[in-house]
């Protein structure tokens, strides 16, 4: 193989390498501002400006009509959080139960590190944006995890029929 051959491959592998870290240093960038967002407690204003600049960045709006796409995105978000305090309920009885059945299983020193693994991400991850009844370091949903559930020799085997 000849050496321009040789420079044209390594400037390629170079390019290449240049875009992946760029790729991968933006997504870090992003999911940094997503959590920042959350831990700053600006959740529907943050979130609307996020969608608001990835939805709309070149459509050249007047000002006038990035107020009115601000206002749509804002009553979504408003919309979306009624939506989920009315089906919060259900939601964390389902993660109970789901929670429950997981325990079950394990053995005691298993549930021991799932408790932890639990007390871990809730920590790291604090409030949840989408469940305003969720407070940093309790998640009503793993609140289970606390004490584990008893084991009822009585209770019946799940089964998988349609």
């Amino acid at each position: 193989m000849s050496s321009s051959w040789k420079a044209s491959i390594g400037v390629l592998v170079v390019f290449l390498l240049g875009w992946t870290a760029g790729v991968l240093c933006h997504m870090i960038y992003d999911h940094h501002q997503v959590i920042q967002i959350i831990r700053n407690g600006t959740v529907p204003e943050a979130v609307a400006k996020v969608f608001e600049q990835r939805m709309t960045r070149n459509l050249d709006l007047s000002a006038d009509q990035e107020q009115q796409i601000h206002d749509f995105f804002i009553e979504n978000i408003q919309q979306r959080r009624d939506l989920q305090k009315q089906i919060q309920p259900q939601v964390q009885e389902a993660n109970k139960q789901t929670l429950r059945q997981i325990m079950s299983v394990l053995t005691p020193d298993q549930q021991a590190k799932l408790k932890d693994n639990l007390a871990e991400f809730r920590q790291r991850f604090g409030k949840n944006p989408f469940n305003p009844s969720a407070t940093a370091g309790e998640n009503p949903s793993a609140q289970p995890a606390a004490t584990p559930p008893p084991v009822s020799s009585t209770a019946p085997a799940a089964t998988n029929t349609p």
